[in-house]
């Protein structure tokens, strides 16, 4: 009789403290804002921010003015996160008419400047075409007074004098004259037929911006010339 007595006892004394366990913990629902400072010291909510809380678990997204409602454990303390804000810890110890958060910025730089150096003469590696550019940081390296001279420091084209008294020229691609090789103005052909022996001498130095070199048998698209190559 007296085990059982004993056992009754400390059975309704587990029942005790559970309550009183279960009692710390009050189930409830809360309302808040997300808001933040901006620049003109003016107040602004934070859209489609991030709550969680700690004891109870509940997850919500406020709505685009920063309002949402959370369920809690009181006391409770909520995570809030907002893209381009510090995580917030925002401890709860009563239900209230409604919280107001305020997020702080992250630390953001201003911008970025990218900077890169063009050496002149490249080949686009993401081009399917393989395609020589020539920029002005190429013609400078040799000043010229026309076309013809513009290839003075490139090694796919060779510029040949044909007739030292009149100076006419004539290039050559992959070992092949110039008859064989297209040269645009621009995607319009230029030198083509007869003028291609005082053609390159029509075109002032100056007034190139860049040349593209492509080799190889081209597109007929602008002319039947490009066997050797194209020159734009």
């Amino acid at each position: 009789m007296t085990k059982k007595i004993k056992k009754c006892s400390l059975f309704s004394l587990v029942l005790v403290y559970s309550s009183v366990g279960f009692s710390q913990h009050e189930h409830n629902e809360i309302k808040g804002k997300i808001v933040t400072v901006n620049q003109d010291n003016k107040e602004e909510p934070v859209p489609w921010a991030k709550i969680r809380s700690a004891n109870h678990g509940d997850q919500v997204i406020a709505d685009e003015n920063g309002e949402f409602k959370v369920g809690v454990l009181l006391p409770d303390t909520l995570f809030i996160k907002a893209v381009g804000f510090d995580l917030m810890v925002f401890p709860v110890n009563d239900v209230g008419e409604g919280f107001k958060v305020n997020l702080s910025s992250e630390n953001m730089l201003n911008g970025v400047v990218v900077v890169a150096r063009n050496e002149g003469k490249y080949i686009d590696l993401k081009d399917p075409f393989a395609i020589e550019k020539i920029g002005q940081d190429e013609l400078r390296k040799a000043a010229c007074c026309n076309l013809s001279e513009s290839f003075e420091t490139n090694a796919s084209v060779d510029v040949n004098i044909t007739d030292a008294v009149s100076g006419a020229k004539k290039i050559q691609m992959l070992g092949l004259d110039g008859v064989y090789t297209q040269i645009q103005w621009e995607n319009i052909p230029l030198v083509r037929g007869l003028s291609t022996s005082y053609g390159l001498s029509f075109t002032p130095g100056t007034w190139i911006e860049s040349i593209q070199i492509t080799k190889g048998t081209g597109s007929v698209t602008n002319g039947y010339e490009s066997i050797a190559g194209s020159i734009n």
